[in-house]
């Protein structure tokens, strides 16, 4: 039996790209999972497709993670609909705008993005931990970014507020882990999504080449000499979130990234 049949997961991101391929994978296996978004037509559009695969239609929530008022609102909803009891959370929010200007960025940009990144997160994370400490279990995976242990160029917001992030969830794992809660974070290296195309095209822009350029020269700089799939995160995040597999593993970074990433630790 999977160890996630009846699993009660929250998927959040979960419109597109690796957040919706977590939410496929988790169906598949017969969990009850909630999946949110910001855009209410794309979750939609995700539930039905990942239901009319499985049979399994996921629970839809609509949440803006830029906006502190509306993650209230949406924590509100899911303690009405499942009391806010879950073993199993992806954290997972969309990409900060591409600034070739890191000096550049409008305090209003950091602002919202840090709100989304690091603020909201943190308050999903404390409203559900409380039902996880009852039980005496459960999983947090955080989504991050390569740009964590080597900042990329142009990306100047993510790099720095999933870092934070993540030296939060590596803070408040000695807290948790006494209660058999684990908290840990995947670092995705190149993954073909609609989002690394459209990095693609703005680092190409700046460089004065085509995007196919661009990306023979990044994928030739990878040791695998390709770029990694959703498909390929979704195991990392299946392994982190398994009961037994990864029972003492915690505040920690699993990179998934081909071998792009260089250095020795980070």
């Amino acid at each position: 039996m999977s160890d996630f049949k009846n699993a009660r997961i929250l998927v959040l991101g979960a419109s597109t790209g690796i957040g919706y391929e977590c939410a496929k994978h988790f169906c598949h296996q017969g969990a009850q999972v909630c999946i949110a978004s910001s855009n209410g037509e794309k979750i939609h559009a995700a539930c039905e497709s990942i239901g009319a695969m499985h049979g399994n239609f996921p629970s839809v929530f609509q949440v803006d993670l830029s906006d502190s008022q509306s993650v209230d609102r949406f924590i509100e909803a899911l303690n009405e609909s499942h009391h806010l009891d879950f073993d199993r959370v992806v954290l997972n929010a969309g990409g900060p705008p591409y600034y070739a200007d890191s000096l550049d960025i409008p305090e209003s940009i950091w602002l919202k993005h840090f709100q989304s990144l690091f603020l909201s997160q943190i308050k999903i994370v404390q409203a559900l931990v409380p039902k996880m400490k009852e039980r005496r279990f459960g999983r947090f995976v955080l989504i991050g970014s390569s740009g964590m242990t080597a900042p990329i160029p142009g990306l100047c917001i993510s790099n720095a507020i999933r870092s934070a992030m993540h030296a939060w969830l590596k803070s408040v794992s000695d807290e948790l882990s006494p209660f058999n809660i684990n908290i840990n974070t995947v670092i995705p290296g190149k993954i073909a999504t609609a989002r690394l195309e459209q990095i693609e095209a703005a680092t190409a822009d700046r460089l004065g080449i085509s995007k196919e350029q661009y990306r023979e020269k990044v994928q030739t700089s990878i040791p695998s000499k390709k770029y990694g799939r959703a498909e390929d995160i979704v195991n990392a995040v299946a392994f982190l979130m398994n009961k037994e597999a990864s029972s003492y593993i915690t505040g920690s970074a699993i990179r998934v990234d081909g071998g792009l990433i260089r250095s020795l630790q980070g």
